[in-house]
């Protein structure tokens, strides 16, 4: 399935190769470049999500084929092209061997709620859907983790993604009377939930818990950042921080079912 996907990059990164031009102007290139961006979210991504395949080498595809699109918008050095492309290749074929070799494992079914509200990132931004299954794999497949830090900082960054995507930083800060918080040079995620929410029109009580939330997913996270421990406490203090992360997805979930509306009629 995956070789697929890579002679896909191999085929285009050929076509690049044969350009003699300094900089990619071919649209015949560009169109290509696109539909294999689209062949990976569309196709691809799912299939690694299905079969317990997403990892780093995951994550750095999806934001070199963001990076590839991105160039299709304008006359850009065909060496970039190629650096992206040979990123890519390269990516793809370790995903690759990891598929072929992957233990033939159940996976761990995901709930209903998670489902629905990984199919509605993916929609919305599909880098956050990718994080939030990586967290979710994280916690209900891996048995094995010593560290459940990056658990939590991809579950805050599918939150970050999606609040920078509903509320940029500039619409937030050009509000009526908007203030950057104490510290700060820009807006929080707790302005931007604000602000999304009062787009809205729903009044405090309504607001008020997806904000403290959002305030909470920051403390315990920073909390988990300055955990010390030692050799003696370490299994106490996984077990622990594995039960932090899991407080720390109550309060992400309740945050993007509210500005997600999920579940809303």
């Amino acid at each position: 399935m995956l070789a697929e996907f890579t002679k896909e990059v191999e085929g285009l990164k050929k076509l690049v190769s044969k350009s003699t031009a300094i900089n990619v102007n071919s649209q015949k290139i560009k169109n290509l470049a696109i539909e294999t961006v689209k062949h990976f979210f569309s196709k691809y991504q799912n299939y690694l999500s299905e079969n317990n395949l997403l990892d780093e080498n995951s994550l750095q595809i999806t934001n070199s084929l963001q990076d590839l699109l991105r160039l299709t918008h304008g006359n850009n050095p065909k060496s970039k092209y190629l650096a992206l492309l040979k990123t890519i290749e390269k990516l793809s074929k370790e995903l690759n061997i990891k598929d072929v070799v992957k233990p033939l494992t159940k996976e761990t079914p995901v709930h209903h709620d998670d489902q629905m509200l990984i199919s509605t990132l993916e929609s919305v931004v599909p880098t956050a859907a990718l994080s939030y299954k990586q967290a979710l794999i994280d916690l209900n497949v891996c048995n094995h983790k010593i560290s459940y830090r990056g658990t939590a900082a991809e579950l805050r960054e599918a939150l970050r993604e999606t609040l920078d995507h509903l509320a940029p930083d500039k619409s937030v800060s050009s509000e009526p009377g908007f203030k950057l918080e104490q510290g700060q040079t820009k807006p929080t995620m707790k302005q931007k939930v604000r602000y999304i929410l009062k787009k809205r029109d729903l009044n405090d009580t309504k607001r008020i818990p997806a904000e403290k939330s959002v305030e909470m997913v920051d403390e315990i996270i920073g909390q988990i950042a300055r955990a010390t421990y030692n050799r003696a406490s370490l299994s106490t203090h996984v077990e622990t921080t594995k039960n932090e992360v899991y407080q720390v997805k109550r309060y992400i979930d309740l945050v993007f079912h509210e500005v997600l509306e999920l579940g809303h009629k």
